[in-house]
């Protein structure tokens, strides 16, 4: 009742609870082609366990032809998985953050190709220390202090204890 066509914004943070299985929360997406904003905290469905659910999931992608800013956070295996499954158009306002070593290379690596394919950017900013937090901009910038330029993307990931090599 609540997730329906109308909806422009979709902001929803938990503790806990989430939105449902990852087909239910594909499905209402699906119906949902008038958002312009996703914003999910800690409310991203779990990865299945059963495969051929995954499988079947994986196999759909999402088209929100009007969504200009998704904000995506929990831990890096949820993050990637609904990530994976959305159509990012190229002007996409994108924000991910990943917690945990589980999924973070498939988080990264589907970061890397909405870079390399769908966002466009001009500008990689990145850090690297007891966490992995890359930002990029579509335009060629002199770098400022942290938080001057806002970045049209961004990736952290929180607690990756994977080797630096894993990056490029």
């Amino acid at each position: 009742p609540f997730l329906c066509s109308a909806l422009t914004t979709l902001i929803f943070h938990s503790r806990g609870e989430r939105l449902g299985s990852l087909d239910q929360t594909l499905t209402a997406l699906e119906s949902m082609a008038n958002l312009h904003v996703l914003e999910l905290v800690d409310a991203i469905p779990c990865v299945p366990d059963d495969q051929s659910s995954e499988h079947h999931s994986r196999s759909r992608v999402v088209s929100l032809p009007r969504l200009h800013s998704i904000n995506l956070q929990g831990t890096a295996s949820e993050c990637a998985s609904l990530l994976s499954r959305l159509s990012i158009k190229p002007f996409t306002l994108l924000i991910l953050k990943g917690t945990g070593d589980k999924g973070a290379l498939t988080l990264l690596d589907a970061f890397r190709h909405l870079v390399t394919h769908s966002l466009s950017l001009q500008t990689l900013r990145l850090y690297i220390g007891y966490y992995i937090h890359v930002e990029g901009w579509r335009e060629v910038l002199n770098i400022a202090p942290e938080g001057v330029n806002r970045a049209c993307a961004g990736l952290l990931l929180d607690g990756f204890a994977g080797s630096l090599s894993q990056l490029f």
